[in-house]
């Protein structure tokens, strides 16, 4: 068993998950919470795989904090707020809008969540993830 698709002609695809080409499809997410499904599907495109990774793992990092995120807040604008303050963080200058479009979700409840995730995430120097 492996952990990644195989061709019909036994070779491995490179950089499957990526999706980057024209028609491409990323690869279904099982077991993960919506937060990071959304992460999953809309990071990698968005703002690149490393940043989408160090997201998810942000976002898995505040697991104490996540049932009161997710009763206050829908899973996309969280994920969307995650893969911004990360991506800031990393030295891209990400906006609240260009974060709502490829999220798909408004951009005032992304602003909202920002306002939630910002202290538990607590991103600086010594926590960039």
């Amino acid at each position: 068993m492996l952990p990644f698709p195989v061709g019909d002609d036994g070779r491995f695809p490179m950089f499957y998950w990526w999706a980057q080409r024209p028609g491409a499809r990323i690869v279904p997410a099982r077991g993960l919470d919506p937060v990071e499904a959304a992460l999953v599907v809309a990071g990698p495109p968005w703002t690149g795989l490393p940043v989408a990774a160090r997201a998810l793992a942000a976002w898995g990092r505040i697991a104490a904090e996540r049932e009161r995120l997710l009763a206050a807040h829908p899973p996309p604008p969280l994920a969307a707020t995650v893969n911004r303050l990360v991506a800031s963080r990393a030295g891209g200058r990400p906006t609240f809008a260009e974060a709502a479009a490829r999220f798909g979700v408004p951009e005032p409840d992304v602003r909202k969540a920002d306002r939630a995730v910002r202290g538990p995430l607590a991103l600086g120097p010594g926590q960039p993830w």
